[in-house]
């Protein structure tokens, strides 16, 4: 029971900073490959993309999670 606390409290976190990772490191790999060795890796700027929607999409599940979603109160202080 205690293991599924823990998963359930840090597995999305772990998902994003993995993500996040990813997407730094075939960033970089694609800046390097393309000014550096003048060969553009093709795969890194895809793979790139889908990590950065990834991460969005969890990050947005875990503000939910926590209750730290933007919100916009102007209807609530006029109403």
């Amino acid at each position: 029971m205690k293991a599924l606390k823990l998963i359930d409290k840090w597995f999305e976190e772990s998902v994003i900073t993995l993500f996040m990772g990813y997407f730094v490191l075939a960033t970089i790999l694609q800046v390097v490959a393309r000014l550096v060795l003048q060969i553009p890796a093709a795969w890194t700027e895809e793979t790139s993309r889908y990590a950065f929607i990834w991460m969005t999409f969890i990050g947005a599940a875990v503000a939910v999670k926590q209750s730290r979603h933007v919100l916009v109160d102007l209807l609530d202080t006029y109403i």
